[in-house]
Parts: structure tokens; sequence; C-alpha cells
């Protein structure tokens, strides 16, 4: 089962925030080398973490994350639960080293209308979508999108040059006008991890 994780820390809860950070990245490559962790980000602030895992249950998760390093210095933790986008399976899989990135990088989140969605959905609405979701992860600036249950919504690592580039390519998307939604949050590839923060075609 795949979800999304987000943490916020604060520091002032243990007693030595240099380990406790260096614990969390050694709980990470562990998991990764078990195969539970795809992705991972390091928040702007340096609090926190976005990752894609894969567990076996929610109940598994649970246990897992109790026993984090960095657990005490949490704040809040969020977990949403995720499946593979119809499209881009791979993005789903885990992968030894799925790739660096560079420049801005971000945590882009659409809530879907879904029910305005499938009022109006029609073979060419469908066909622009297909379309310029393709584009941008050939041109690698989608490196991963997941979607929510039911269709509600998707998680989508975003590479651009600057935020003028990002907010034009948000805003000329071809369901923009079917979303409830739209937020951008900056992320920086995990110090130690970097090789789980981008997308690079399998050779």
């Amino acid at each position: 089962m795949l979800f999304w994780i987000e943490t916020d820390l604060d520091f002032s809860r243990v007693p030595d925030a240099a380990a406790s950070l260096a614990d969390e990245r050694a709980a990470l490559a562990a998991l990764h080398a078990r195969r539970g962790l795809l992705r991972v980000w390091r928040r702007i602030n340096g609090r926190g973490v976005h990752a894609v895992v894969d567990f076996a249950s929610p109940e598994a998760l649970d246990d897992w994350l109790g026993a984090f390093p960095t657990y005490n210095a949490m704040q809040s933790i969020a977990v949403t639960a995720l499946r593979a986008h119809r499209i881009f399976t791979a993005f789903a899989a885990w992968r030894e080293a799925p790739g660096r990135a560079a420049g801005n990088l971000h945590l882009v989140r659409l809530a879907i209308d879904r029910a305005r969605l499938e009022a109006a959905r029609s073979p060419a609405l469908v066909e622009r979508a297909e379309a310029n979701a393709r584009r941008h992860v050939d041109d690698g600036q989608v490196l991963g999108i997941w979607r929510e249950p039911h269709g509600s919504g998707a998680f989508i690592a975003w590479h651009s040059r600057d935020h003028d580039e990002l907010f034009h390519e948000l805003d000329t998307l071809p369901l923009k006008g079917y979303f409830r939604a739209v937020t951008a949050e900056p992320m920086l590839p995990l110090p130690g991890l970097e090789h789980l923060a981008g997308w690079q075609r399998a050779a």
C-alpha cells in the first residue's frame, strides 16, 4: 500500500537535533533498502520530510512511524493513502536510485472536483490531459505523480526553472477548470539521500 507522509518537527523537543536527523536519515535509508521507501524530500524549512512509502498495511506503517527516530520531535504528521497513476505506474514502483534533482522542487497538490469533471469528461479532454502530462514527464518537469483514492486529487513532485515557469504550467493545465484547490510547497533533496529526490528513465 502506498502512502504519502509529511512530518513537521520541533527540535526543541529533543536533546540533540543533529543526532536525531542523522538517525532519521539512517532509518529512511534502511527502509529504502527494504524496498519500503520510494522517494523522499526535505521540507524547505529543514523541519520535516515528505516521503512516498510502501507498507503492507496501515498498521505496519503506524508501527514504523511510532519507532521513527524523530517521532518525539514531531509537532504533526500527515498520512495520505495513494494509488499509482493510471498512465505513470513506474512512479509507484521501488527503484534503487530514482535520480537526483536540482533547481526548484515543489510538492504540487491538486484537489479535483470529481463531480464536475465526470460531468464534463470527453475523449478529447482526456486526450489533452494525458498528452500534457506525458510532455511534463518527458521534459523532466514532473518527477513523480500519484493519485489519491477515488480520483479526488493528486500529489506531484514538480521541477521547474523558476517560480514563473511553475505558475505558468499549472495555470495552463487542461483540467485547471475542474480543480477545487491547487497548492505548491517548496522542497529540497534530503542530504545523504539525494538520489531519491528526482527521476530518470530506466536504461
